[in-house]
């Protein structure tokens, strides 16, 4: 069915590395244990860019999302993480009308070290925004901390997966128990889009040319490295 073939998103944002290495190993758990695509990427390129190469999919929500996050700084969002936490204050302090996420259902896992006074801020601002939005979470908010040793991070994120994450993804994904609406999928994304463009202006260029961008700056950077790489052997052969 269509419900079947719908993708699990998994969004997340990461400063160091680990927050993305987590949210890889539930989008491969995700793959392996469902027989379905699990799309993973950056919470900020699901709002500019999308996930699929076969046609707009950015801000399109699917109806269920698992969303890995951790705070920098002061409770800021991290890297790939900081437009949709603009986008998120901007809904919550109501400078930017809601978003109808009320067709999502989301699982949230928030990493971070609380050795800072500003620990977990940032996925609790991202928990806030998918409940106040309309969303429904799945199951408990994960914390993985990396100031702890009983458990450590690792091991509290495969706590997390195991005894939260996958039984409440097991009620969904399971048999034919998901009801894909599409219709307020749609509403989701049309209104996540609108306050996207509406803080981002350049956020309305297409995305045939921001593909088109995308690649043949990948290839300008092939280009340099190959070049860099060229200039060192002459170099070393030079000075033999």
């Amino acid at each position: 069915s269509v419900a079947e073939k719908s993708p699990v998103l998994v969004l997340y944002a990461s400063q160091t590395g680990s927050t993305e290495a987590a949210a890889r190993n539930i989008a491969d758990t995700i793959s392996s244990r469902y027989g379905r695509p699990a799309e993973c990427l950056w919470l900020d390129d699901f709002l500019e860019s999308g996930y699929s190469a076969d046609g707009d999919t950015r801000c399109m929500w699917t109806e269920v999302v698992v969303m890995c996050v951790s705070s920098y700084g002061v409770g800021q969002a991290p890297l790939g993480g900081q437009k949709f936490r603009a986008v998120a204050d901007a809904v919550i302090g109501g400078s930017e009308e809601k978003v109808d996420l009320s067709a999502v259902q989301y699982a949230l896992l928030g990493l971070g070290d609380s050795s800072y006074t500003t620990f977990f801020e940032n996925p609790k601002a991202t928990d806030k925004i998918m409940e106040q939005c309309g969303a429904t979470r799945i199951c408990g908010v994960g914390m993985g901390d990396a100031n702890s040793d009983d458990p450590d991070q690792i091991e509290a994120i495969r706590i997390w997966t195991d005894d939260e994450l996958v039984p409440a993804l097991d009620k969904i994904l399971m048999g034919d128990n998901e009801d894909l609406n599409t219709t307020r999928l749609e509403r989701a994304r049309k209104d996540t889009l609108r306050v996207y463009q509406s803080m981002y202006p350049e956020a309305h260029e297409s995305t045939a040319n921001d593909a088109s961008k995308g690649i043949f700056f990948g290839l300008g950077k092939i280009v340099v490295a190959v070049g860099v790489a060229l200039t060192a052997i002459i170099m070393v052969v030079m000075q033999r």
